[in-house]
């Protein structure tokens, strides 16, 4: 067999350099938006939604105060 039969894609460091460093750029860029997007949500959720929730007990004690005059 000569050299030539052995290698039949013959693909240089450069090539497969070429292919994986934009790629890896790729995953880190897209993970960095969806950790960002997903890091927002969830500071949001935090501070919208138990506003309601931090209030209730204030409000029970209102009530019982009300109720029995003071």
């Amino acid at each position: 067999m000569s050299s030539e039969a052995m290698q039949i894609f013959p693909v240089s460091r450069w090539k497969i350099y070429l292919i994986l460093v934009p790629t890896f750029i790729a995953v880190a860029f897209i993970s960095v938006l969806f950790f960002s997007f997903f890091s927002f949500v969830s500071i949001w959720w935090d501070y919208s939604w138990p506003l309601d929730l931090v209030a209730a007990p204030e409000t029970e004690q209102i009530k019982s105060c009300i109720e029995f005059g003071g």
